[in-house]
This record gives C-alpha cells, sequence and structure tokens, in this order.
C-alpha cells in the first residue's frame, strides 16, 4: 500500500483549505488545529492513501460528528447529567467493528469540512490506520448523513454506530432508509449537547470507490498551501482560490444581515450580502444551501456555495460570529461532481429537500 504521511504543516494547511471547501460547515476548525497539534506532538502523524490502493475486499467505514444547533429545551434533558468519554468517534468505531467482528483497514471522511475531514485521519492515528484521500460527499459538506455519495451508489448505511459523551452506546442495525437514520442520529445528537460520534456504511474498498471523491484531502492541502502564501507575498487570494478549485466568482460584497437559530440539530439562518448594484442572499441549514440573487433564484445545492473573507480569502462560517455588519465577503461557486448531477443525486442533494415549492436550474442528468 503506498501511504503518504502528512507533515505538520501539510495538516495545518488542511484545515485550513477544508475551511473553504467545507461550504460554511463541517464542523469546527479550533478541535481540529487542537487534535493535529496533540497528534504531531506525540509523535505521531496523519495518513492517507489513495482509494486504487487498497485491497478490494479492505473494510472501511465512513466516520464522522454528527449534530448542530439544539434548542434550550433540548438543553434542560441533560442538565447535571455527568459526561463519561470525550473520545466518542474513537468508541463509535470500537463499537461498529465489535458488533461486526471485523477491524477496518481504513476510514473515510463523511465530508469535506475542517472538523470532519480531522477526524479519520486522528482516529487513524490513534487506532494505527489509515485513510482514504478522499470523502463521502463530494469534496463538500452537507447537513445530514443520509446526504452522502453513498446513498447515491446504494452502499448500505446500517449497521451504524452512535457513541455520545453521555455514556450512550447504540448499534443501529437496520433503518427503512437513509433518511430515517439521519432522523434517528440527529434526534440522539440533540440529548447530547448536539454532537455524537457516528460510524456508519461498513464497505469494501471495492464498494468505496464507486462513491468517493478521490483526493480531497490532498486538493485541500494544495488550496490551503496556496492561500498561506498569497498571505505571505500580499496577493489577491480570490484569483488562487478561484485559479485552485475551478471555481466561479460570483459575488463580492458587504454584510447587511445575519441571523442564526439553533433548533432541532441544526443550525438555520440566513445571510444577506450588498454591493453597489446587487443583494445576495444565502440560506444555510449548518451549511450554505441556497441563494437568491436580487431576490431570484440563484446558486443552490448540490453546487457549492464557498464563502470567504474578502481580504484574506478565509473561509467564513454562521457557526461563529464571522458575519458582522460590513464586513466585505466573497461568494464562489463551485460545480458539484457528476455524481450529484445524476437523478438519484438530485434527489437526495436537490434544494427541493430543503425548500418546498423550490424551482431550481435545469439540471442535466449524468445517468447512462
Amino acid at each position: 500500500m503506498l501511504v503518504r504521511e502528512l507533515r505538520l504543516e501539510e495538516a495545518q494547511y488542511l484545515i485550513e483549505g477544508a475551511q473553504i471547501l467545507g461550504t460554511g460547515g463541517g464542523g469546527d476548525p479550533v478541535l481540529a488545529l487542537k487534535r493535529v497539534k496533540e497528534t504531531y506532538s506525540q509523535g505521531k502523524s496523519f495518513q492517507i492513501q489513495e482509494i486504487t490502493e487498497f485491497s478490494p475486499t479492505d473494510m472501511i467505514c465512513i466516520i464522522g460528528m454528527v449534530g448542530g444547533g439544539v434548542s434550550s429545551q433540548d438543553m434542560k434533558y441533560i442538565e447535571n447529567l455527568p459526561t463519561t468519554s470525550d473520545n466518542v468517534m474513537i468508541e463509535a468505531v470500537n463499537l461498529l467493528e465489535d458488533h461486526l467482528e471485523t477491524e477496518f483497514t481504513g476510514f473515510v471522511s463523511t465530508e469535506m469540512g475542517p472538523g470532519n475531514i480531522v477526524v479519520p485521519l486522528w482516529v487513524g492515528s490513534l487506532l494505527n490506520r489509515v485513510t482514504v484521500d478522499g470523502d463521502m460527499c463530494g469534496g463538500r459538506s452537507k447537513p445530514m448523513i443520509s446526504i452522502s455519495t453513498s446513498n447515491v451508489v446504494g452502499i448500505s448505511i446500517t449497521p451504524l454506530s452512535i457513541a455520545s459523551i453521555y455514556g450512550d452506546r447504540i448499534v443501529l442495525k437496520e433503518a427503512i432508509s437513509d433518511k430515517r437514520a439521519e432522523d434517528i442520529c440527529r434526534m440522539i445528537s440533540r440529548l447530547a449537547k448536539g454532537s455524537i460520534g457516528v460510524a456508519r456504511c461498513p464497505m469494501s474498498a471495492l464498494d468505496c470507490q464507486k462513491g468517493v471523491k478521490g483526493k480531497t484531502i490532498s486538493l485541500a492541502i494544495q488550496l490551503g498551501r496556496k492561500i498561506s502564501e498569497a498571505a505571505n507575498n500580499n496577493v489577491d487570494p480570490l484569483p488562487v482560490i478561484e485559479n485552485t478549485l475551478n471555481a466561479q466568482l460570483i459575488f463580492t460584497g458587504g454584510v447587511e444581515n445575519f441571523s442564526r437559530n439553533e433548533t432541532g440539530g441544526f443550525t438555520w439562518g440566513t445571510i444577506v450580502l450588498k454591493s453597489k448594484a446587487h443583494t445576495l442572499k444565502i440560506w444555510y441549514q449548518n451549511e450554505y444551501l441556497l441563494s437568491w440573487l436580487d431576490e431570484k433564484q440563484y446558486v443552490t445545492c448540490p453546487d457549492s456555495l464557498l464563502v470567504v473573507d474578502r481580504k484574506t480569502g478565509k473561509g467564513l462560517t454562521p457557526w461563529k460570529d464571522d458575519f458582522p455588519k460590513e464586513r466585505e465577503v466573497a461568494v464562489f461557486m463551485k460545480s458539484s461532481v457528476p455524481i450529484w448531477k445524476t437523478k438519484k443525486g438530485i434527489e437526495i442533494f436537490g434544494p427541493q429537500v430543503f425548500q418546498s415549492g423550490w424551482i431550481y436550474r435545469s439540471f442535466t442528468f449524468n445517468d447512462e
């Protein structure tokens, strides 16, 4: 197996790049950086490998943290409840392995984002496993585990395992659909302070090839490096992002309004941006998903909306206080991978999933 060991600086670049590619979600970059520093300070490292370098029969599973905003009502359920562990992702993996009576050769990320792209690398470093250079969301993040390329190609989401900081350990053997499994995980996350570890979709490396978007870790590292170099050389970061990602700059302007509501296991809201001539409104549910330009429907999922600081190129997230009034930002559109433009892909990750009655752009389906 051709395993590549990431240098510390590459792991740090990865977070910077993933923060842009993650469409506003995909986990906490602060926690991700903490895990990077802890890993490398202990003499360990992150290791990646292309999916084609695995043996076809090697067992792989998707791992990542699941959750989002929780209401004050949800928080009442866990008042004074003692925590038992903060290594819930490790425990979710162990639980699924015990259930299957097998050991995974490697892990693959549920999505591209600063937190969840580091999760399999961090877990891999602790368990001496390797991580696939890729992810199961096509190089972006998404708000639900049912929105996964594994779902498009028919890889079973179950059995899956769940672990929370309150000692909950659950194996979901079967579910009637990926959406049902998502709803179950989301409800449990609401009873666990908005975050649980989930290991799912146990599969062979051969099956993983059907859905994985390869080399996205390498791409995020490259992007993070180029953004850092642009900052060091006082170079405009926007053309760097555009060229590195083959993305299109669609808007620059200042923040006019920002709203956030944390409920139902998600973080929801809108961002209104204004330039001299136009207004862009973005709606998010954990991630940036829908947009309107001058009140007309505009870029939508499954294509990516990438929102960055105009001067630094740093990826911005609605989970933090990244949108103070008048902050200058830039918005890019990055076309989705072909699998999302199939009929099945649009059913799973089209705009109609998030807004009833949305009349979306005509997609040319890639089904053969």
